[in-house]
């Protein structure tokens, strides 16, 4: 079934990136945090994303993973840390994993490539 749907598609599908999995991701971020603030941490957690780009640790990464790390960074970075327990409540709620080796890893490395960019 699956490759009569590739085959019809011409192959044309794109798997989901890190960025597009983030955009989802900022959903979770409660309700009362002001746009602005949303739009700042969304654009921190984007800047991470790219900086894996960088890395081929990343590459056998999952893309959900990078961005969760992403966005777990972009709070603390954003000086946001007392949003971040109700996000990962919300992301747990739907089944995202975030005390796993992996998205531990990439936070880890993300945390280092912004820390050796000297960004502060």
């Amino acid at each position: 079934m699956e490759l009569a749907l590739l085959e019809s598609l011409h192959w044309d599908v794109h798997p989901p990136t890190p960025q597009a999995f983030c955009l989802e991701l900022v959903r979770l971020v409660p309700s009362h945090v002001p746009p602005v603030t949303r739009h700042n941490l969304l654009q921190t957690a984007q800047f991470l994303i790219e900086l894996s780009v960088c890395d081929t640790r990343f590459v056998a990464k999952s893309p959900s993973d990078i961005a969760l790390a992403a966005m777990i960074s972009a709070f603390e970075l954003s000086a946001l840390a007392h949003y971040k327990i109700e996000f990962l409540d919300h992301a747990h709620k739907i089944g995202m994993a975030f005390e796993n080796d992996r998205v531990i890893g990439c936070y880890d490395i993300l945390q280092e490539l912004y820390n050796q960019g000297g960004y502060d």
